[in-house]
């Protein structure tokens, strides 16, 4: 996952990222992306490398994202849990000339 869980980044424009190489019999026409402020965002994955990413569009503004990636398998089922995770964005860093 990129941010990574928990980091703080100085970048109010990041890509987010999963990778879902490993996810067993993945419908890509299943995924779905959520991210706090934004709600459902178009992000695009790649069969080549099973990353799964978009590129934020609006600069964040609160000092912590979500994000939500939910997906079915080719049956239909979905995974007991979506894949969650949060970061934070350093707001004094992320105005500096240097912080994009």
């Amino acid at each position: 996952m990129r941010p990574e869980p928990g980091i703080v980044i100085n970048s109010r424009l990041p890509e987010i990222e999963a990778d879902l190489s490993r996810v067993a019999y993945l419908d890509p026409s299943s995924l779905v992306m959520k991210v706090s402020g934004f709600g459902q965002v178009p992000a695009s994955y790649s069969p080549e490398t099973g990353k799964f990413s978009w590129t934020v569009n609006r600069r964040l503004r609160h000092l912590t994202t979500q994000v939500s990636i939910s997906w079915k398998d080719l049956e239909g089922n979905a995974p007991d849990k979506p894949l969650r995770w949060s970061f934070q964005i350093d707001r004094e860093s992320a105005y500096l000339p240097d912080g994009e």
